[in-house]
């Protein structure tokens, strides 16, 4: 009789038959997955490994092999939850080739203002959804659209081309329901301005403002674009500056700046007081992204704007729940992560991967008690000690962010387990491009180094969930298993999935079952 020490069956860590854009090996989420990772980042701007094409391609063949009614509430995810603007829109139109009925649903959760509308317009034009032409069913869809709006709604909507609203005017052909909307389309559409005519309120207030006397007009409330070219008085700007609500404030300050704000003192120190409120940060939903690139496109602003920018990002980390206690945070700062996250704006900066990795932790680290943060490319070091949870954001993620080199997203787990550490809760924030250990295309078939670390990981800490955040999702990962989330992208949700997964102490469907349960159609 053969010795059962001897000969006992050894499980093994599921092999991977995928490589990832670096040539690594890799697992394959699976279509419904990738797709989810996808539609919750709303990238389509190009990574390292990939240009913007490329990700489109993949969204495109991804949508094609699911069911249209997972496609159909990808969409609605990605806009309602995800505040998407680009993906929600071609999902939207590749969904108006797969399934008419079930996108006359999904069109107005999903085309919630004007500049959706232009976006799913922009996008079928294009014809990379399958189709030039608009089709019965998109036309019939934005009709209604222009038919259920509010008049006064409709001319704020009208800013922006490419195409315009006067475009899609002209290509779907609304009917005015009376004289005063037929008369707005007309002017929407470049007819002369008529007074004997009826028009919507606000279209009459507007006309008589351009031709009004700066600082004697009466400024309209319409949108800021509007107004940009009127030639406004520098009293006219703080009338502007005065009444804007929080979230405006934020995204003109260069434009407070260009038109000489910041050289009033009680001016400057009004704005910086609404920046910092924290009652206007709680009801903005302000999250820690959008104020960080605010921080990093506002260099010339007085200091004290800055400081007050730096404070509600402070404040807005308020709006993401904790994780529990002792998170264990793994922040790749390799080279391909030193690419952009986001394409800068005119005279604006980027932000960089893994700036936004490093965003991340930071605020982790002020939300969770006892967390730990390591950082790695091909080897990996606790960088804890040099962080406070009590400094500022900015402070601790200037310290996180660094220069790395290659990619061996193993060694944060390998790190972890030589230390024998212990902790419920490991965080991977990552392009999830590794490389380094996995001897590129000679490991097919293999398990990958980051899934072997984790079974033994798993073996001292049976409770433990995995969150691998891939901040420029693929369809690919470096962990599997049912307790391993794959969360895609940065968007202002990632926090409140994550935070339901850990709750639900692991489940490695979650992120579809989010998407599928939580959208009714």
């Amino acid at each position: 009789m053969v010795s059962k020490n001897l000969f006992k069956t050894k499980k093994q860590p599921p092999a991977a038959y995928a490589t990832n854009l670096a040539g690594g090996v890799a697992y394959d989420t699976g279509a419904e997955h990738s797709l989810a990772q996808y539609a919750c980042t709303g990238m389509l701007g190009g990574t390292y490994y990939a240009s913007d094409k490329d990700e489109l391609d993949k969204v495109l063949e991804l949508a094609k092999k699911v069911t249209p009614l997972f496609l159909a509430k990808c969409a609605v995810y990605s806009r309602k939850k995800g505040y998407m603007k680009d993906m929600p829109a071609v999902l939207l139109a590749v969904l108006s080739t797969r399934d008419v009925e079930l996108f006359k649903k999904t069109f107005p959760l999903v085309c919630d203002n004007g500049k959706m509308v232009k976006n799913f317009v922009q996008v079928m034009r294009s014809g990379k959804a399958g189709r030039k032409s608009l089709g019965s069913a998109p036309k019939k869809a934005i009709k209604q659209w222009f038919e259920k709006s509010d008049n006064d709604y409709l001319f704020k909507q009208s800013v922006g081309n490419d195409p315009s609203l006067a475009d899609i005017i002209k290509l779907v052909h609304p009917n005015p329901q009376d004289k005063e909307t037929e008369n707005l389309y007309g002017y929407l559409i470049g007819k002369d301005y008529d007074s004997r005519k009826k028009y919507p309120s606000l279209v009459k207030e507007f006309e008589a403002f351009k031709k009004g006397k700066p600082d004697q007009r009466v400024v309209p409330d319409v949108p800021f674009q509007m107004l940009a070219s009127s030639n406004l008085s520098n009293k006219e700007w703080f009338k502007i500056a005065e009444n804007g609500a929080w979230q405006f404030t934020r995204m003109n300050l260069n434009n407070f700046m260009k038109h000489g704000l910041f050289n009033d003192k009680q001016m400057t120190a009004s704005i910086a007081h609404k920046l910092k409120d924290p009652e206007l940060v709680a009801k903005s939903m302000a999250f820690p992204y959008q104020l960080f690139q605010a921080y990093r496109n506002t260099r010339d602003v007085p200091s004290s704007i800055s400081n007050a920018i730096q404070d509600a990002l402070d404040l807005s980390v308020r709006n993401i729940p904790s994780l529990g206690d002792g998170v264990l945070i793994g922040v790749d700062t390799s080279g391909s992560m030193q690419s952009a996250m986001s394409k800068a704006y005119s005279g604006g900066t980027t932000v960089s991967v893994n700036e936004v990795a490093a965003l991340f932790a930071s605020a982790i680290l002020r939300t969770s008690e006892d967390t730990r943060v390591f950082r790695f490319d091909t080897s990996c070091e606790e960088i804890t000690k040099q962080l406070n949870s009590r400094d500022s954001i900015i402070s601790n993620l200037t310290k996180i962010a660094s220069n790395g080199g290659g990619t061996d997203c193993g060694c944060f787990i390998k790190k972890l387990n030589y230390e024998k550490a212990v902790g419920d809760t490991v965080i991977l924030v990552s392009d999830n491009e590794s490389w380094v250990r996995s001897e590129r295309y000679f490991s097919y078939g293999k398990a990958t180094s980051f899934q072997a670390e984790w079974e033994i990981y798993k073996k001292r800490n049976k409770n433990a969930v995995l969150i691998c955040i891939d901040l420029t999702p693929g369809a690919t990962s470096q962990a599997q298993g049912k307790d391993v989330l794959l969360v895609g992208g940065f968007s202002d949700n990632v926090f409140n999935v994550i935070s339901k997964f850990v709750e639900s102490k692991g489940d490695s469907s979650f992120w579809v079952k989010e998407i599928s349960e939580s959208i009714k159609l």
